[in-house]
């Protein structure tokens, strides 16, 4: 019960010093929500789609990217600004995959889907090596074969390559045989390059790296401390990082249309990301000043 207390005073505190950012961000992504689901009520009174698989998977990603940052959210109100960060890599990577997806088309979308068949195949490789050591029962040979089928089926009709890791951007990515399809090489794709310095520090905390066991966001400037739970620092970085893509991802969406709402909704977005940075800069000044003043205090 006193731990409870605990957790509620500082979550408390929490929002009393980032509310103001924080409900910024939380309404940025109601607008958002609402926004996707009149656009696709809008395309489902209009007439059939041409590009059928692009226009599932860029909704299923934008519906995806809607409950990852959701998750970011209720991190930062908890206070783990490392673990809302590792999200953010998880978002960007949505983002990446839905800039690459949308610059190729109806073909790679639908290379991107059938790639289910392809992670399905390395998942049953994986399984039935290490079933029995875990405990677990077998696959039935029935679901094995479909399995290994569709998979054969898959790389006679998208080439050998299709097999390997992001299979699914060969045909339109790969220059050579001996190409090798990298995450870095889609953010290039992506013209998102930029990025690849705060993906490197969210992908810290998703790893067992040295970094990540030394350096920590929670840590208040960077203070060399061991940060066992929650901690009102290092809330800016995943939030500024969290808007900005999410944002993205709903423009690459919405694309150039011109509808009265839409415009609406671009300045609308602008303004709140606008916002949310202000404010947010406005709680880490607040924050820097009063841990000063509370270093200066006598014991």
């Amino acid at each position: 019960m006193g731990q409870q207390i605990e957790i509620q005073e500082f979550r408390e505190r929490l929002e009393y010093r980032w509310g103001k950012a924080l409900n910024k961000l939380r309404a940025l992504l109601t607008i958002i929500r609402e926004w996707s689901q009149a656009a696709r009520e809008r395309t489902h009174r209009g007439q059939p789609s041409n590009s059928p698989h692009l226009d599932d998977v860029l909704l299923r990603l934008h519906v995806r990217s809607c409950q990852v940052t959701s998750e970011i959210i209720v991190l930062l109100e908890n206070g783990y600004a490392d673990g809302a960060m590792a999200r953010w890599r998880t978002l960007h990577e949505i983002s990446i995959v839905s800039s690459t997806i949308m610059r190729f088309g109806e073909e790679i979308a639908e290379r991107y889907v059938n790639y289910q068949i392809v992670e399905s195949y390395h998942a049953l490789m994986s399984y039935e090596k290490n079933h029995r050591s875990l405990g677990f029962k077998a696959v039935t040979k029935k679901h094995s074969k479909k399995i290994r089928n569709d998979y054969k089926r898959a790389l006679h009709r998208y080439g050998e390559s299709f097999g390997l890791e992001y299979g699914w951007t060969m045909h339109h990515l790969k220059k050579s045989e001996k190409d090798r399809i990298t995450f870095a090489r889609l953010e290039e794709t992506a013209a998102h390059s930029k990025m690849r310095s705060p993906y490197k520090m969210a992908s810290y905390n998703v790893h067992a790296s040295p970094k990540g066991v030394y350096f920590k966001l929670g840590s208040l400037d960077g203070a060399p401390m061991l940060l066992a739970g929650a901690s009102n620092a290092g809330l800016v970085e995943p939030a500024q990082h969290t808007a900005a893509s999410l944002i993205g991802i709903t423009l690459l969406i919405m694309g150039e249309s011109s509808t009265l709402d839409d415009v609406v909704m671009r300045k609308v977005m602008i303004q709140f990301e606008s916002d949310l940075f202000f404010e947010l800069g406005k709680a880490h000044k607040k924050l820097i000043r009063d841990d000063k003043r509370h270093r200066k205090m006598p014991e």
